[in-house]
């Protein structure tokens, strides 16, 4: 599975930061397979220890066992949540439509859930002897499930176009730059890339409507250079009616880099925002610098601990970089103080043309859905995406392409169940393995 899902490690590794195959292969084994290995090691024994042909154990302690496993990737220092089986579903959009109750876990349980009962019907068809009652009420369980599933899901999509009509509506402009990761570090022509970016954001002659533009990850990434007067000129640049964000450096007083989201106002109100998790061996070293440098990137950031939603004159906006979009919990906790747009900037060169571009926009798709929120999503080489409520890219597109997209997003307010509750299906899911656990000690005391 790691092999197969994490292949465009190697891509970054040997193209971008220049390691041989041996060394690249030892940090994909060390790194990545090895973690993932102990992870699902343990899930096999915990398996075997509560494995009964029973009812209960296919309905319930299974799906538990496995939400919470994969909960543990977003726990253990090295491991990233991604590869998330809910994420495979995302093209059934009346499916999964029921995380802005659940959240993602909610998806994994009910997929785990219908795939045991599945397993369940068919042992039992193949052992006629048992089949009866427990056959056809796990048929009918996963027809009434499913049913309720799908029109829960139609219901909602319609509900969030009919709240989206009324709320407030905001231009919108996604640019995406598609420079090389070794032009963007290079050293050389910063203010050539700003000012393609700042041609590809231009505003249409007689619009003077409030708009939202919104540039890649680490695009202002010269951090000597940002200064006052550099600030000033783009405020001039974009003019009083938009609100420029944008990925860039800034540095640390007590030394180091942020890796940081800065939010510009035509108005003249500068803010920023510093990522809050940073990505395990490229911008944190847990044990052994594997990477070192590249170019001029900074080989180690600086944790943020700025807000995690800002009050600006289009709304209120809360900003995610890259990989912190596959944390569902942090992205609920900026809608829980107040965010009624999320954005969400990144740069995807450094997989390729793999499927983590699509991956990594598929998750920024659930928080959509979750939250019932308009996702801004901008990548340096794409995927780029004006993404709605419902998780439907109003606008995307392509990979390795340079890319502006013009769209309009609505501002929400309303909180679902899964922004104000989390991850309750993830606590119930541990709290009954806790009490298959106890239930097993004690038959076997017996």
């Amino acid at each position: 599975m790691a092999g197969v899902m994490g292949h465009w490690l190697f891509i970054a590794l040997c193209e971008h930061y220049g390691l041989g195959w041996a060394k690249a292969g030892l940090f994909f084994l060390v790194c990545l397979v090895i973690p993932l290995v102990f992870l699902y090691g343990v899930f096999s024994l915990a398996y075997g220890f509560f494995k009964q042909d029973r009812w209960i154990f296919f309905a319930a302690v299974l799906p538990s066992l496995w939400v919470v496993a994969e909960s543990l990737k977003a726990l253990l220092p090295g491991l990233i949540p991604w590869g998330n089986i809910a994420y495979a579903v995302m093209p059934f959009a009346d499916f999964v439509q029921i995380s802005d109750m659940t959240g993602v876990y909610g998806i994994t349980w009910v997929i785990l859930w219908v795939n045991s009962l599945v397993f369940l019907l068919i042992k039992d068809l193949r052992n006629t002897g048992r089949a009866g009652y427990r056959m056809a009420g796990a048929f009918f369980l996963l027809c009434f499930v499913f049913v309720a599933i799908i029109g829960y899901g139609r219901f909602r999509q319609s509900d969030i176009r009919a709240l989206a009509e009324k709320g407030e509506k905001v231009d919108v402009t996604l640019v995406q730059g598609n420079f090389s990761l070794a032009d963007r570090w290079s050293g050389m022509g910063f203010y050539r890339r700003v000012q393609t970016y700042l041609s590809m954001s231009r505003t249409e002659e007689g619009a003077d409507a409030p708009r939202i533009i919104v540039w890649p990850e680490t695009t202002l990434n010269a951090s000597a250079r940002l200064d006052a007067g550099f600030f000033k000129s783009l405020m001039q640049a974009i003019g009083p009616e938009a609100l420029l964000i944008s990925g860039g450096l800034k540095s640390a007083a007590e030394g180091g880099v942020y890796n940081s989201a800065y939010l510009i106002s035509g108005k003249g109100r500068l803010q920023r925002y510093d990522k809050h998790i940073l990505l395990p061996y490229a911008e944190t070293v847990p044990m052994i610098d594997w990477l070192g440098g590249f170019y001029t990137a900074p080989d180690e950031f600086v944790k943020g601990r700025t807000p995690l939603c800002f009050d600006t004159f289009v709304g209120k906006i809360a900003a995610s970089i890259c990989f912190e979009t596959l944390y569902p919990d942090y992205i609920r906790q900026s809608v829980k103080r107040g965010a009624e747009v999320l954005v969400n900037i990144s740069n995807d060169a450094w997989f390729g043309a793999s499927a983590m571009p699509y991956m990594h926009l598929d998750a920024a798709r659930m928080r959509a859905i979750e939250n019932r929120r308009y996702v801004l999503r901008t990548s340096n080489s794409g995927i780029s995406a004006i993404i709605e409520p419902n998780g439907r890219p109003e606008e995307q597109s392509g990979l390795f392409q340079q890319a502006r997209i013009n769209g309009t997003c609505r501002l929400f307010s309303q909180q679902t169940i899964y922004a104000k509750y989390g991850n309750w299906v993830l606590y119930a899911a541990a709290a009954v393995l806790l009490l298959a656990c106890l239930r097993q000690i004690f038959n076997r005391k017996r």
